[in-house]
């Protein structure tokens, strides 16, 4: 079998014409250059996982954290994934349509995707010290539910029906993926906390407050504790002060942890990753994934030396 199949190479190789074999020869090198540059990334994500310590919300420093914990919903308007109504945290979807086109004498039938989304929504990630909001723009998020379906109809009608025929007579093809509420979830992303007096309400607020106090002539006057009868920088500065104490305290009243906490995008290069699988599991499929790769471009590389020598550029 080895045998038969190194005879058909070198006869390919050798009959090949010199523009097409080089294409070919080039195809081979980049893809081996670029298994093995996605073998490298994978390997590095794998190192970074393995490395970073897994911090706990209240006590997380701002920057680039690993975080564990569950996904929950926001309170408000539930998040309702787009075909099947699913109340969840987030979710994604692509609708494609079967079409057929002509390949010479042949007749070929391939999906094509007629319309997809993701959700943007926020939602918080919880551990046992509390809560962060997760905003999900540009995460890699891979989710714990996946469905996928067959229709006669591009919208969503209710159930699909079961079964081989359904499948066979079908013109779309549905799949939907969401991280369901509940769901274990490893994070990394950029973390950064956000307090009472530097939230946008608490600023709008001081801002509205300064403004109401310059509009009273009788809070100016109680201001001026020097009886110049003006109200100097030092003494604005010390009405500002005691105005921001006093949206501090009122927040603090109102919530028992007033600091909001926004895990996002890391603005360099660093990974934004929303996973229900857990953080071994992640290392296991990785590596695999790595090795795999590495496998394709050894394979690549050794098709392409072996070709050349065989047209005797080696």
């Amino acid at each position: 079998m080895i045998e038969a199949l190194h005879s058909a190479f070198a006869r390919e190789v050798q009959g090949a014409e010199p523009g097409p074999f080089l294409a070919a020869v080039l195809i081979g090198g980049l893809l081996s250059l670029l298994l093995c540059g996605w073998a490298f990334h994978r390997l590095g994500r794998i190192r970074l996982i393995e490395n970073l310590p897994t911090s706990r919300v209240r006590s997380a420093a701002q920057g680039f954290v690993e975080l564990e914990g569950q996904a929950r919903p926001l309170p408000g308007e539930p998040v309702l994934a787009p075909l099947t109504r699913k109340p969840c945290c987030w979710w994604r979807y692509r609708i494609e349509e079967k079409r057929q086109r002509r390949v010479g004498n042949q007749t070929r039938t391939e999906w094509v995707t007629i319309d997809s989304g993701h959700s943007d929504a926020l939602f918080r990630l919880c551990d046992t010290t509390g809560d962060c909001i997760v905003d999900p723009v540009d995460a890699e998020v891979i989710p714990s539910q996946c469905d996928t379906w067959y229709g006669r109809t591009r919208g969503w009608s209710g159930p699909p029906a079961t079964g081989w025929s359904s499948r066979l007579f079908a013109r779309y093809r549905y799949r939907e993926e969401r991280v369901a509420l509940g769901d274990d979830l490893y994070a990394l992303g950029w973390f950064a906390s956000q307090t009472a007096e530097t939230s946008p309400d608490r600023a709008a607020q001081l801002r509205e407050g300064l403004a109401e106090l310059k509009r009273d002539p009788r809070r100016l006057a109680a201001l001026d504790r020097n009886g110049d009868g003006l109200v100097d920088a030092e003494e604005w500065d010390q009405a500002r002060q005691t105005l921001e104490r006093q949206l501090r305290e009122q927040a603090v009243s109102q919530s028992v942890d007033p600091d909001l906490h926004v895990l996002r995008k890391p603005p360099d290069r660093r990974p934004f990753l929303l996973s229900t699988r857990a953080q071994a599991e992640l290392v296991r499929q990785g590596r695999w994934a790595a090795a795999a790769a590495l496998a394709g471009a050894l394979l690549a590389a050794g098709l392409v030396l072996a070709a050349l020598r065989l047209r005797g550029l080696l």
